[in-house]
């Protein structure tokens, strides 16, 4: 379960690959979007030359964000000699059977609703304040995974005619992952994250698909705790300039 909980980040190549002037280089795709998310380095071996990798996004003056297996050891002490930002993100997993649907209601007056590639234009406003994302970066993040060949499900929550709550499942080397699970800073700590969480997570289950797993944000981690998810590994990101 570990290499799955690493592996599923792959998926987000294709995504990735999507972006307006997008280059794929190996586990990095470099592209015109000033945003290190959009110039990712995904699972890299452990013996990549550093250096070289970097100087793909430095030619567009971009800073990169690797996403760096448990298994990479030599990998991540040379990224910690040249990373401006670090995170360590717990690699949790869930079999779905264990999955309770009754865990986390809605709070009245919002609904959840799984969306298409025409829907996902709601899906830039909480993506976007959720994730302290600027228009300029969310947008074309947003149309990469509308037009994205990749198994990729989406998930807007709505509070009236607002787009309040969004949420995202890659599924991929046998697993479902969950990602971009965010809300409103407004409409916080109501419970519908958890919420969105667990109907999304109960479609890839109605799909035959038997473990979930993420890489959780600290703010997240308490919640996907009580939903039934154990951590298993560490998944480090390290930004580099």
């Amino acid at each position: 379960m570990i290499a799955a909980i690493e592996d599923n980040a792959l998926a987000w190549m294709p995504v990735f690959e999507q972006l307006p002037g997008a280059e794929r280089h190996g586990p990095a795709v470099v592209s015109d979007v000033a945003h290190p998310l959009c110039n990712s380095v995904v699972m890299a071996p452990d013996d990549t030359d550093v250096a070289a990798v970097r100087a793909l996004a430095a030619a567009r003056g971009h800073a990169q964000l690797w996403w760096v297996r448990s298994t990479t050891p030599s990998l991540t002490a040379r990224l910690e000699e040249v990373a401006i930002e670090r995170e360590e993100m717990p690699g949790m997993a869930l079999a779905l059977d264990r999955l309770d649907d009754a865990a986390a209601p809605l709070p009245d007056g919002v609904v959840v609703e799984q969306v298409g590639p025409l829907g996902l234009r709601h899906f830039v406003e909480p993506f976007a304040s959720a994730f302290g994302f600027d228009q300029q970066t969310a947008r074309p993040l947003i149309a990469a995974l509308a037009r994205a060949d990749a198994d990729l499900m989406n998930w807007v929550a709505y509070e009236g005619d607002a787009a309040v709550g969004c949420a995202s499942v890659l599924v991929h080397a046998g697993v479902a992952g969950l990602y971009n699970v965010g809300v409103t800073p407004e409409r916080g700590r109501r419970g519908v994250g958890a919420a969105m969480t667990v109907r999304a997570l109960a479609v890839a289950r109605e799909r035959g698909i038997e473990h979930a797993i993420l890489h959780s944000s600290a703010a997240g981690f308490p919640i996907y705790q009580r939903l039934g998810f154990e951590t298993l590994s560490t998944v480090r990101a390290f930004v580099t300039p």
